[in-house]
């Protein structure tokens, strides 16, 4: 089963604060917006920290997660 909530994706951590904040739950999944609906601008790829989120997640055991754009 999986259980887990939206997180925030912000800051200087971007995903990896997503994993870290879907961690402190407890949860197994989590699910992250790439941005506000409102907003078009968006993050270069390269600062969302990606590499460093997903190598926390296979530490945790953490597999799955969805991004709604």
């Amino acid at each position: 089963m999986l259980i887990g909530s939206h997180v925030g994706m912000k800051g200087k951590d971007m995903f990896l604060g997503s994993v870290k904040e879907a961690l402190s739950y407890g949860a197994n999944t989590f699910m992250v917006y790439t941005g506000a609906p409102q907003n078009t601008r968006r993050k270069k790829i390269e600062e969302l920290r990606i590499e460093d989120g997903t190598k926390l997640m296979k530490e945790h055991g953490m597999e799955t997660f969805v991004v709604h754009a």
